[in-house]
């Protein structure tokens, strides 16, 4: 019998993984090893189209219902769809252990509230240390179902020279009159506290000028 013979799957050479050029032998005394260690957990495996899979089979219920929650909000999916049963199995195919028991419309909603709250005080934060000047602009509208709205939305460019164009608030006025929105305006203000407000741009109605007029000493009046 010649010595590839001997050779077995107890003492064969293997390549270590993510493919280093080291080699490794393994012996028959490790045959009783474990065959993972938990360091592995530690490690990201670089895919073939470039991205990054943390090498770990640990399922996290908190992570997967908050990627459930930004996938409502940003796709716009009424939040009653949660509750489909349908929607639930496919969940549970998806993932055996995701728990869709806790998934309804209230705690959906909680969850989008507390998402805001996050993502406001990041905002926050951003402006404070990376922005100089703020630009507001003013968006309104009516609904099919006779409901006004108002959007306020801050404009800046970044420390990078970068352009940023983001939402600080949505929410429902009772008409659409400069008034009102002059009402939601500094509700929103004394939400947000903005500081360094460079410009303020609405709509181009000439009944705006008088209102507009007094905003702006409202402004002024608030030292931002």
């Amino acid at each position: 019998m010649s010595d590839q013979d001997d050779f077995t799957e107890e003492n064969q050479v293997s390549t270590a993984p993510f493919g280093s050029n080291t080699t490794s032998v393994s012996s028959a005394h490790f045959v009783g090893r474990r065959d993972r260690s938990d360091a592995w957990d530690h490690f990201t495996e670089e895919q073939s189209d470039g991205s990054k899979r943390q090498k770990s089979d640990k399922f996290d219920q908190e992570a997967c219902q908050n990627e459930l929650v930004k996938m409502f909000v940003a796709t716009d999916i009424p939040i009653s769809f949660v509750e489909n049963e349908e929607f639930q199995k496919f969940l549970k195919v998806l993932q055996p252990k995701f728990s869709v028991s806790s998934l309804s419309q209230a705690t959906l909603a909680h969850d989008i509230l507390t998402l805001w709250d996050a993502e406001r005080t990041k905002l926050q934060s951003f402006l404070a240390q990376h922005c100089g000047r703020i630009c507001l602009s003013i968006d309104s509208w009516t609904s099919c179902r006779d409901q006004n709205y108002m959007c306020v939305m801050a404009h800046f460019i970044d420390n990078n020279w970068k352009l940023h164009k983001k939402i600080l608030n949505f929410l429902p006025i009772v008409g659409c009159s400069l008034e009102h929105m002059k009402y939601g305006i500094e509700w929103c203000l004394n939400d947000w506290e903005p500081s360094h407000i460079f410009s303020l741009t609405v709509d181009n109605v000439p009944q705006y000028d008088y209102g507009i007029r007094c905003l702006k000493e409202k402004l002024m009046s608030l030292s931002i």
